[in-house]
């Protein structure tokens, strides 16, 4: 059975952009079921969007695969990530809207001075730097279509998250506040 794959982003729902990311996971799985979460979270609002994905993951199947987009750092340096948990698979930013995946304390830890937050058994971050995994040219500023549509997809046929890094820079914490550079 293909993995449900789950959206939410601050796109809103005037302009084709919503449709060209679902284009581009139904161009590499056409048979994937894809849900919105929202994709009316407030611009650059990742603090909402981490909100609505913790409050619906629970009543998703576990493996599920998760986009989250929400991103006000687009074109800057953070890291594109995989996060892999026994819940299921976020794709994102390392801008804090991954921290989705986290527990309610672990979030409250991080909000609470510590920004970063470590990697603990049952879950591991893959940063997503293969070119075979990406649409090309690869766009500047919609990464969303770019990179973690297609890794969504990849996933949802079987690719294993590893392997969406081309090297290994390996640190073991993500982001888990809003605006933390990584």
């Amino acid at each position: 059975m293909t993995p449900i794959i789950t959206l939410t982003t601050d796109f809103g729902l005037l302009d084709p952009y919503v449709a060209a990311v679902k284009g581009a996971i139904l161009r590499i799985n056409p048979e994937a079921t894809i849900v919105d979460l929202s994709d009316g979270v407030e611009p650059q609002a990742i603090e909402q969007a981490t909100f609505i994905v913790s409050c619906a993951l629970p009543y998703f199947p576990r493996g599920s695969i998760h986009v989250i987009v929400v991103d006000a750092e687009v074109d800057t340096e953070r890291r594109a990530l995989a996060l892999s948990t026994r819940e299921g698979i976020f794709i994102g930013p390392d801008n804090g809207v991954l921290s989705a995946a986290l527990s309610d304390a672990e979030r409250e830890r991080a909000h609470a001075g510590r920004r970063l937050v470590p990697l603990h058994a049952g879950r591991q971050a893959f940063a997503l730097t293969n070119h075979r995994y990406q649409l090309s040219p690869l766009s500047a500023t919609f990464h969303a279509l770019d990179i973690f549509a297609p890794a969504a997809a990849h996933l949802s046929v079987g690719t294993k998250p590893s392997d969406f890094r081309s090297s290994c820079p390996r640190d073991r914490c993500l982001a888990a506040v809003p605006g933390c550079a990584r």
